[in-house]
């Protein structure tokens, strides 16, 4: 590959070391800029700067494939428009295309594959063919990693982006709500956190150790996020915690009790922990029903049993855990073999951890393949990163699979229950 069209990316740095390693390997490197952000993170040689409507983004790919004889295109993530757009170009014009996204495994492992990511991998769910792959892979290179980077990045581009917004507008909206309601949803969500430390959280979870039955965990998504969105048969965090929460009222043994985990990068947009305590009083199991938000996933682990998720990387790990697992979404992980297969209600009494042995063929080979040690965030996870990156696109070394794209499952119909201000999703019969 020695022509390359990048599309999206991480924010902060990662660009810029990423097309100067490419550079250095021989390639000419081409990047579209929407924003000043993009603008500023990208190197003025390897600019495309795109000032269109979305209606006219699939020409413009098409124009500039054809223009600069591109053979190689790389987005991050594959579920947007643009970075969708010029995925699709690249398979009408027979280019090889390839997605970076966070990693499946992480902290410490970023993914990197041919044609998609996530649900639209082309990953095989079948695990006789993890089986007999007798993968080995390596232990990921040990690097910091906080959260703070990623928020940092992501103050930083939009800054640039608000401030260069008279010569270059920005799409406020393109990766969920806009910039200004996250923002203050963040503010309040830290105010909300900082109002209920840790401690207490600790505490509530410490008393569960001693009671009788298991212990499940209900993992949510990021509101907004694509993986909810469009890799989801709910489309929001509520709709997916009224079918596990009627289930779990419903077919639970009455001595279980139940964790609902928020995701760490939750602005407060569905008020999940207010919805949980009204339907579980509704529902009768307010007393069954644990909320935490600051407690890190580690932490919950030993205690549970179980795990339920939409496709949450989380429910990986659980996986990797030990942990029954029940995804109610479409996860490259969700198969026989790995993944509880029949219906959420029989979950809570059938579930069983799959074979560690099955785990470990799966994971060996994701780590093998599209799982890249390092990171978008630090220099030193970048360091590790790249290098492997560009080896990998030179050497046309990751795996293509003639598997077709799945889609996920016909979304469950939900209506809304609406009584003195109390919202309480309920399946339509």
């Amino acid at each position: 590959m020695r022509r390359v069209f990048c599309v999206g990316s991480p924010f902060g740095l990662f660009f810029r070391d990423f097309s100067l390693a490419l550079e250095k390997a021989g390639c000419k490197v081409h990047r579209v800029v929407f924003d000043a952000g993009d603008f500023a993170a990208t190197r003025a040689r390897n600019r495309i700067v795109f000032k269109g409507k979305p209606e006219e983004w699939p020409r413009f790919v098409d124009t500039m494939l054809r223009r600069f004889k591109i053979d190689g295109v790389i987005t991050f993530n594959d579920a947007h428009y643009r970075e969708a757009g010029a995925l699709a170009a690249a398979r009408r014009l027979g280019i090889k295309s390839y997605v970076l996204e966070h990693g499946y495994l992480r902290p410490h492992w970023i993914t990197f594959e041919r044609d998609g990511v996530n649900a639209h991998s082309r990953l095989p769910r079948d695990i006789e063919y993890y089986r007999n792959q007798n993968a080995v892979a390596h232990d990921s290179e040990v690097f910091p990693f906080k959260l703070r980077g990623v928020v940092l990045n992501t103050i930083g581009h939009y800054a640039l982006a608000i401030a260069g917004a008279p010569f270059l507008r920005y799409d406020s909206r393109y990766y969920g709500d806009p910039v200004g309601q996250q923002a203050w949803g963040y503010a309040s969500e830290i105010v909300r956190r900082l109002a209920r430390p840790g401690s207490g959280e600790a505490a509530a979870l410490a008393a569960l150790k001693n009671g009788p039955g298991k212990i499940h965990l209900c993992l949510l998504q990021k509101p907004g996020d694509v993986q909810l969105l469009k890799h989801s048969r709910f489309g929001g965090n509520l709709a997916y915690l009224g079918a596990v929460l009627q289930s779990f009222a419903t077919s639970a043994p009455a001595e279980d009790r139940l964790i609902v985990k928020q995701h760490p990068l939750d602005y407060g947009k569905e008020n999940s922990e207010s919805f949980v305590q009204r339907l579980g009083s509704e529902l009768g199991i307010s007393e069954r029903i644990t909320f935490i938000r600051n407690i890190s996933i580690e932490a919950v682990m030993p205690l549970i049993a179980s795990a339920v998720t939409i496709n949450s990387t989380a429910g990986l790990a659980c996986l990797m855990a030990n942990k029954a697992v029940k995804c109610m979404g479409d996860a490259i992980y969700d198969f026989e073999g790995l993944t509880f297969q029949e219906p959420l209600d029989a979950f809570w009494t059938k579930g069983a951890p799959a074979a560690a042995a099955d785990v470990a063929c799966f994971v060996n080979y994701l780590k093998s393949t599209s799982q890249f040690c390092g990171g978008f965030e630090t220099a030193s996870a970048r360091n590790v990163l790249i290098p492997a990156l560009v080896e990998a696109i030179m050497k046309d070394s990751l795996v293509r699979y003639a598997a077709p794209v799945t889609a996920p499952a016909p979304a469950p119909k939900f209506i809304a229950a609406k009584d003195a201000g109390i919202a309480a999703s309920v399946l339509k019969p």
